[in-house]
């Protein structure tokens, strides 16, 4: 009960001694996510294998680090609804030259999702496994509300993304932070 308080006061001192309102603090942590568990994904069947394979491997390794707080559900049917809208074009202007990534949001809840890949354009095959897996992972991170990493070069929120990135613990501390989930308790059964 103690604690509780004297961590009351110093969250009310640290607000007010930075001049800002408890509302405008509560602005700043928090970020847009996906408040569903499980989010549908629609990928065309008729899409570039080798880009839709690594794709689905980097929406495997963010429900992997989810530990179990979201699942990934894919459809190959337009016309069934999805919260995650994946195209194939030949061009693309995101992060990297062969991806774009962007969400909607309602307030602080994502509501929806697109992945542009650009497997289509002639540069698409020029680039290795390694990088187009990365791209993947990072464009998946983004249309979960995932911010840049501007600190961290081997982050895979990190850009320019390279082939020496990784999902690190920073991203899956930040992951847990976005989505308001307790790190503390992700290998804990719920």
């Amino acid at each position: 009960m103690l604690k509780r308080f004297i961590t009351g006061i110093i969250a009310t001192f640290t607000v007010v001694t930075l001049g800002i309102s408890y509302s405008q603090a509560r602005e700043i942590v928090e970020v847009p996510h996906w408040q569903k568990s499980t989010i549908t994904v629609y990928i065309p069947e008729d899409g570039d294998k080798k880009a839709t394979s690594a794709l689905k491997t980097a929406f495997g390794k963010w429900q992997g680090v989810s530990c179990g707080h979201i699942k990934f559900k894919y459809t190959d049917d337009e016309k069934k609804p999805s919260d995650i809208k994946v195209s194939f074009s030949d061009s693309a202007a995101g992060d990297s030259p062969i991806t774009t990534a962007s969400y909607k949001a309602n307030g602080n809840t994502i509501t929806e999702g697109e992945i542009t890949i650009a497997s289509e354009s002639k540069d698409f095959k020029k680039y290795s496994n390694k990088y187009i897996s990365n791209v993947m992972v990072h464009e998946v991170g983004k249309v979960l509300g995932m911010p840049v990493n501007t600190t961290k070069k081997s982050s895979i929120m990190y850009v320019p993304i390279s082939e020496n990135q990784s999902l690190m613990k920073v991203d899956e501390r930040k992951f847990f932070s976005i989505s308001e989930w307790s790190f503390s308790k992700r290998n804990l059964k719920e």
